[in-house]
């Protein structure tokens, strides 16, 4: 299992800017000395759910139907080579490098933005973030995070090891 230390967003990353006006903001790091990282791993592991992940979904698509929140019943075919501007899934791409890519979604009750990020240092390791943002719309999207938060950290860790694994 990796070691995740939770740190600032930085400030050159594409995400900061939209960080100064999140009501709540996070981000995780973690490095990776053995192996190597790229931006298809990365995607590869934030679109494949796990099977406890996938039942969290199933339970909120349940939850949230009564209140019209967006369920992606009908999800797009995921395509790992998306570039900025393109749909994934309910998200968008709003920023892609080869180190970093933000995707963003919304919803009647809040947005939320998603950023991985990497850096290789000259000795051949790897440092590893995830960034979350969250800008509530109305009350239903601060009650709507408050439930979903403590599962938040759980996916987060596991999205952030299955990239060091594979």
């Amino acid at each position: 299992m990796i070691h995740l230390k939770k740190v600032d967003i930085a400030k050159d990353a594409f995400i900061y800017q939209a960080s100064k006006e999140a009501d709540y903001k996070e981000c995780y790091e973690t490095q990776l000395i053995k192996g190597n990282i790229s931006m298809k791993k990365c995607l590869i592991a934030f679109f494949y759910n796990p099977k406890w992940v996938a039942l969290l979904y199933k339970l909120r698509k349940i939850l949230v139907r009564p209140f019209g929140l967006i369920t992606d019943d009908n999800p797009t075919k995921i395509n790992i080579d998306v570039q900025k501007g393109d749909k994934c899934s309910f998200f968008e791409v709003l920023e892609r490098n080869e180190t970093e890519i933000v995707l963003f979604g919304t919803d009647k009750h809040l947005e939320a933005w998603c950023a991985i990020q990497y850096d290789l240092y000259p000795d051949q390791h790897y440092v590893l973030r995830c960034s979350t943002l969250v800008k509530y719309h109305n009350r239903l999207g601060k009650v709507y995070f408050f439930l979903i938060r403590p599962f938040h950290y759980f996916v987060i860790r596991d999205l952030l090891n299955r990239i060091c694994k594979n």
